[in-house]
């Protein structure tokens, strides 16, 4: 699962045209304009098996929250799908609406925990292209860049994190980041 997060003053968005993957949604939401003000942005790429990592998002999310004092949290989720290269070495086969559904229900997941957790939260549609306007906040500590893998996080303890080659107890601030693979986002380039 990659995660990244940009405290922002306000984020819009207008949803213009669905993909081949997009959810169901009222023609009245198509054109119409979301805004919300002094809120917590998140890009959520989410991959193959990264259910089981539903529980530690929101835990890192809900801890950028607090630390930030952002409002409404906004999360502009997408599957991260394999290249064609390695489609074919993936051991079960490759489904595209199976890893779609799997995506669409993580984010789902993470929306519902952080919310039962007394979060605002807005999903974006899924699968749609948008037109947005982001105003980020500046300084440090605005923007958060978060890499898990659940392969990664099996292995490690309880309070503990994967970073760079091993598991340990992050800094308070710290988050693991890394190179992020390249991710298909309907609305990739949009932003």
């Amino acid at each position: 699962m990659r995660i990244v997060s940009n405290r922002c003053r306000t984020v819009e968005y207008t949803v213009t045209t669905a993909s081949p993957c997009a959810t169901t949604l009222e023609p009245s939401a198509i054109g119409a304009r979301r805004r919300f003000h002094d809120c917590l942005l998140l890009a959520v790429g989410v991959d193959r098996g990264d259910r089981a990592l539903a529980g530690t998002a929101v835990q890192l999310v809900q801890r950028i929250v607090t630390e930030s004092d952002a409002g409404p949290i906004v999360v502009d989720g997408f599957a991260c799908l394999p290249g064609p290269g390695e489609r074919d070495s993936t051991p079960v086969g490759f489904d595209v609406l199976a890893e779609l559904a799997e995506a669409l229900d993580v984010l789902t997941e993470v929306a519902e925990r952080l919310e039962e957790r007394g979060e605002q939260v807005h999903l974006m549609p899924f699968g749609w292209y948008k037109m947005c306007r982001v105003d980020p906040l500046g300084g440090s500590g605005t923007q958060h860049i978060i890499h898990m893998s659940a392969n990664d996080a099996r292995q490690c303890e309880p309070g503990m994190r994967w970073h760079g080659s091993r598991c340990h107890t992050l800094p308070h601030t710290a988050l693991a980041a890394r190179a992020r693979p390249v991710c298909v986002s309907p609305d990739r380039g949009r932003r």
